[in-house]
């Protein structure tokens, strides 16, 4: 399958239902996305110190979207 990038509502939606005691099984299954893609949004978020206060706080839905987003830039190769 084809990589996507996920919008900010989708996170918002993933990060506001696993606060909620959802669990990912249950997230992918209500909101289309991959089971595996969902966690790896709530590893970021628990890595990140995520908790239910900051699910309105657009900075920090941003903040965990961003990380898991991130591409890492390839080292320049020798030549």
């Amino acid at each position: 399958m084809a990589y996507r990038e996920m919008t900010m509502i989708e996170v918002k939606e993933v990060l506001r239902r696993w606060t909620a005691g959802q669990k990912a099984r249950e997230i992918a299954r209500a909101t289309g996305v991959d089971r595996k893609t969902v966690a790896r949004y709530v590893a970021m978020a628990r890595r990140l110190g995520f908790g239910p206060e900051h699910v309105d706080d657009d900075s920090a839905v941003h903040d965990v979207a961003q990380s898991v987003q991130a591409w890492r830039m390839p080292d320049p190769s020798e030549g």
